[in-house]
């Protein structure tokens, strides 16, 4: 992780203090800067939490920590249909893909920042200000359709303390069995 308009010493007292909190919680951090995440390589987080650093409208970084729950995954004929019930405007999937719709919970557990912006910023010409949510095929790419949703997870705030929830879809190939990635604040975690 890289920590741009900070000195050193705060972001190794900071990371001293993170790491501790992180070991209690058994959360394992990727110490690689974003640019050379490998998803196949570096997803490797036990837990939903999160420590990183979120940009704030100035340009400067704020540590915050976050956790994440999937709490309902829907896919297939029905989940065709709810989207369309919701408004999508969206094509029948083709006979080999079908839709999955996660219903996730965010948590801004600590952080610098009274209030979190909780946006999708992707794709980013820095990598550290990436924030969006992944899922990995077998054998193709998937498609991100939640900018059709009645309910998305993003550009919602969250009050530290606090807790938003929201969904994010995407059409996959049938069969399909990755798990859901979330990458944002100069971290990867694997939603299970």
């Amino acid at each position: 992780v890289y920590f741009w308009n900070r000195s050193s010493v705060d972001a190794d007292v900071y990371w001293e203090q993170a790491n501790q909190q992180m070991a209690k919680e058994n959360v394992l951090w990727n110490p690689y800067p974003a640019e050379h995440y490998d998803l196949d390589t570096y997803l490797e987080t036990k837990s939903t939490g999160l420590s990183g650093f979120a940009l704030t409208p100035e340009g400067d970084s704020a540590p915050v920590r976050l956790s994440m729950e999937v709490l309902d995954t829907q896919k297939g004929e029905a989940t065709y249909q709810e989207l369309l019930n919701q408004g999508a405007t969206i094509d029948e999937p083709a006979n080999d893909f079908e839709y999955i719709l996660f219903t996730i919970k965010v948590t801004y557990e600590d952080g610098e920042l009274e209030t979190l912006l909780f946006e999708e910023n992707y794709p980013a010409s820095l990598a550290q200000a990436r924030v969006h949510f992944v899922l990995p095929d077998d054998d193709s790419n998937t498609t991100d359709i939640t900018s059709c949703l009645s309910n998305p997870i993003w550009n919602q705030t969250i009050p530290k303390g606090g807790s938003i929830s929201g969904q994010v879809a995407f059409l996959q190939q049938t069969g399909n069995t990755q798990t859901l990635h979330f990458e944002g604040y100069g971290q990867v975690i694997s939603l299970k």
